[in-house]
């Protein structure tokens, strides 16, 4: 099979079908995706910060900053593009490319050796290194899946170098997923799609037609970008279960920063329904934390051309609070992981899902 993809890539190669796939054409791509989808006033840069040569975009302005950061298999220029010049009329905005994601560089030889709780406190060090380099002082961050359990970890760390984080359809808050989170799991495990894009590398870039899709497969097919693999650090795999091995709700809770969610209403991976559970457990009014645009599924910012989401996410900033996590509440969340594990019984993980959100609720102002 290798040796037919290999021969393929050959004979594309030959007829001049396929596309280089290095950073003078990432970058060309790029180039073609900001004049058609972000304000010509967009800068696309590089910082370096240790470990990481780091790819970020800047709208700048006056005032006050948000952060973005994007989910696995994306990129800032990617995800942010319907709704960056939106909030650019209330922030300066700040979207990089999270370090082994899009084109954002990290060393394969600390990746290999590292454990997850190493990625923890690296990717949590590599924000704070990125704000104090770009110069900027309690942003909002706002965050997105993968992204999401990063800046909790982030917050958790650093949490005077935050004003308000908002979660996105956060990842890894509890070791189950939605109701096909054994499925779910098994994917990200394997780095689908990204990673069979990584392998396939030439012979794909002769079908995109798009620029979008284009510049999708020069960031995925690049051997700098293996985000794929972070994801699968985090998740445990058996033939029959699949959880989240270090769940982040505890840290969150007790990170000191005040928060708020927003979902896609139809997400059935990070389903808003963890939102509803967390908020109710450790808010005592938890009305309006978490925010839900209609007919969106795991990436809600593009509905509408992004103008839900960007309402949505101020609103959010607006009510975002503290918790009031009690006691029993956070000796409950160091429980093991595995017992909350989804199974391949897609009525078995509902019931496991259902039995851990009773249980937080039941945490809720016990002494």
């Amino acid at each position: 099979m290798l040796l037919f993809f290999k021969l393929l890539q050959l004979i594309f190669v030959a007829l001049g079908l396929t596309r280089p796939l290095d950073e003078a054409a990432c970058t060309m791509y790029e180039d073609c995706w900001m004049k058609a989808s972000f304000p010509p006033t967009t800068l696309s840069e590089w910082v370096e910060l240790p470990g990481s040569s780091t790819h970020h975009l800047v709208l700048p302005r006056d005032g006050p900053s948000i952060v973005f950061l994007h989910g696995t298999g994306s990129a800032a220029a990617l995800a942010w593009s319907s709704t960056a010049h939106q909030f650019a009329d209330h922030y300066a905005v700040y979207a990089p490319d999270l370090p082994a994601f899009g084109r954002s560089t990290l060393s394969w030889e600390f990746f290999s050796a590292a454990t997850s709780a190493d990625l923890e406190e690296m990717y949590a060090d590599w924000l704070a290194h990125y704000l104090d380099a770009v110069g900027l002082q309690k942003p909002v961050v706002v965050a997105h899946s993968i992204g999401a359990f990063f800046a909790i970890h982030f917050a958790k760390k650093y949490p005077t170098k935050v004003s308000k984080l908002i979660l996105v359809d956060p990842a890894g808050l509890l070791p189950t997923l939605g109701a096909k989170g054994f499925y779910f799991g098994w994917l990200f495990k394997l780095g689908f799609p990204t990673r069979q894009a990584r392998f396939f590398g030439k012979v794909l870039s002769a079908f995109p037609k798009t620029t979008k899709t284009r510049y999708w497969h020069q960031l995925n097919a690049s051997p700098t970008a293996f985000g794929d693999h972070v994801v699968a650090k985090f998740i445990t795999t058996t033939w029959s279960s699949v959880y989240w091995n270090r769940p982040a709700l505890r840290s969150l809770l007790t990170a000191d920063v005040p928060f708020a969610f927003v979902y896609g209403e139809l997400d059935d991976l990070m389903p808003s329904t963890q939102g509803d559970t967390i908020v109710e457990a450790c808010m005592e009014d938890p009305i309006a934390l978490v925010g839900l645009v209609s007919g969106a599924w795991h990436m809600p910012f593009h509905i509408d051309n992004g103008r839900p989401f960007v309402d949505r996410v101020l609103r959010a900033i607006e009510v975002a609070r503290l918790p009031q996590p009690s006691g029993p509440l956070l000796s409950y969340l160091q429980q093991d992981p595995e017992i909350f594990a989804s199974s391949w019984n897609v009525c078995a993980t509902t019931r496991t899902v259902e039995q851990l959100h009773a249980a937080l609720k039941k945490q809720k102002g016990l002494s």
